[in-house]
């Protein structure tokens, strides 16, 4: 008797399994944390709590765009603080160069003549007080207060063109600065207004302060273009 020819089921196949659903949430954390950490800051922990939750892939992404963020976060932090660093370091380098603008490297009384350390000879041959106007007709100017007019000569003495003008001149009561009027230039042509002098030349002209009424100064600073000590002259 033959026997029968067995039979072999096929191997049982696994079941289909569906790809993973990437959280949508994670790819975009992960572009915020390249391109604006502070959405990404907040998009990335969504992120990871919806894996965790919804049991959907991108994980990795949400842990990678969550640390590029946070990098971004520390980065703008040291720009910030080094900014503010730099920009009181500028402030300081200023209020130094300003103060060191006001100091006084030589002083005399009216008549004498100073030297500027750029080598500039200043001479204050006058100052008079009292004015109540400059020029006549319709160029006259008329002070707040009333004129104190200083008579200035300044002479070129370095190897360079130096610029001359009425705002290098401050006349001072006490504590109280008062500058140059400029607008007394338009009624007195032997104005000190500006002038460009070359080495070895001079120019002579008058500076006028408008100062309160029946006041008359204490001294007279002259800075030369701003950026060395002045020299003083008492009255």
């Amino acid at each position: 008797m033959s026997e029968a020819p067995q039979q072999f089921a096929p191997p049982a196949q696994p079941p289909y399994a569906a790809p993973q659903r990437t959280e949508g949430t994670a790819i975009g954390g992960l572009i915020t944390g390249i391109l604006f950490w502070p959405a990404g800051l907040i998009l990335n922990p969504i992120a990871l709590s919806r894996t965790k939750k919804n049991g959907t892939a991108g994980r990795g992404l949400a842990i990678a765009g969550l640390i590029l963020s946070l990098l971004g976060l520390v980065t703008t932090i040291i720009i910030i603080v080094a900014t503010v660093a730099l920009a009181g370091a500028t402030v300081a380098a200023i209020d130094k160069t300003v103060g060191e603008a006001n100091t006084v490297s030589a002083t005399g009384v009216v008549g004498d003549t100073l030297v500027t350390d750029k080598n500039i000879a200043i001479t204050v041959s006058a100052v008079t007080c009292g004015l109540a106007s400059v020029g006549d007709g319709a160029f006259s100017t008329a002070a707040q207060g009333e004129f104190c007019a200083v008579d200035l000569t300044a002479t070129n003495q370095s190897g360079d063109a130096a610029a001359i003008s009425s705002s290098m001149v401050k006349g001072f009561i006490g504590t109280s600065e008062y500058s140059a009027d400029s607008s007394a230039a338009l009624g007195d042509d032997t104005t000190l207004i500006f002038d460009n002098v070359n080495p070895g030349n001079s120019v002579t002209g008058k500076v006028y302060i408008d100062v309160p009424k029946g006041s008359s100064l204490d001294s007279i600073e002259v800075d030369d273009a701003f950026l060395g000590a002045s020299v003083k002259f008492t009255l």
